[in-house]
């Protein structure tokens, strides 16, 4: 392999460190990785179950985009979504039901403050359910959204556009996959090895847990539900 070829490699393997870590950063995967350590003696277990998820729902999108184009996809649906969005009825039906999940959920805050507050229960084993739900919630988490799709998609280019071979892109597209799940792994593992640190992560999270975000999410809610109404009494016929 000349000079010109390796630093083309090690770019493309570089960028693909790049996507990598950008579709495994989720704020959603990352909550639920903090709950299972605190919570479950074999969090361990089910983080790879979602890690795995994770990797194969990435895998369908890049195999997927080496025969579609997404682009295609978007120019199909895009004149269809605009028009929908563009009905007055859309945004009515959309506020009032934004308005009714307020309602509801300030009703659970209103139950919630007159129901004394249960013990917080610190690392139950088996707390984590079944492990194949985990498996589902990291391949859920990668085939939706639009974000997801568009790193998938420079993620293929990089991989066919980098690799000369079949062999090159596996070894390519194995570097996405452990900046994929790395992080995930890793903290995992440190996580029974550091236990002051585990124990004092663990101790401001049942701080943040004991606080009552019920009262802010009724308030988006409602604010979002008007929005919409507004929309929609105020858009044209």
């Amino acid at each position: 392999m000349d000079e010109a070829r390796l630093l083309q490699v090690g770019a493309g393997a570089f960028s693909l460190l790049g996507l990598g870590l950008t579709m495994g950063f989720s704020p959603t995967l990352y909550g639920i990785s903090l709950h299972l350590l605190t919570r479950d003696r074999r969090a361990t277990s089910a983080i790879r179950w979602m890690v795995v998820g994770l990797a194969a729902g990435s895998t369908v999108m890049v195999v997927l985009f080496q025969f579609i184009d997404p682009g295609n996809l978007e120019l199909l649906l895009r004149h269809q979504v605009a028009a929908l969005l563009l009905r007055r009825g859309v945004d009515l039906v959309s506020g009032a039901l934004l308005i009714g999940a307020s309602i509801v959920v300030a009703l659970r805050l209103h139950e919630d403050r007159v129901r004394p507050p249960g013990p917080v229960h610190h690392r139950q084993s088996g707390a984590g359910g079944h492990r194949w739900q985990y498996f589902v919630i990291g391949m859920s988490n990668t085939v939706l959204g639009v974000s997801g799709i568009a790193t998938m998609y420079l993620t293929g280019r990089v991989v066919s556009g980098t690799g000369r071979d079949l062999v090159e892109r596996v070894l390519l597209y194995a570097v996405f996959l452990v900046a994929l799940v790395g992080p995930y792994l890793i903290v995992a593992h440190l996580w029974t090895r550091l236990a002051r640190f585990a124990a004092s992560v663990t101790r401001c999270y049942d701080v943040v847990a004991r606080v009552d975000f019920h009262w802010l999410a009724a308030g988006g809610l409602l604010l979002a539900g008007l929005l919409f109404l507004s929309l929609g009494l105020w858009r044209p016929v």
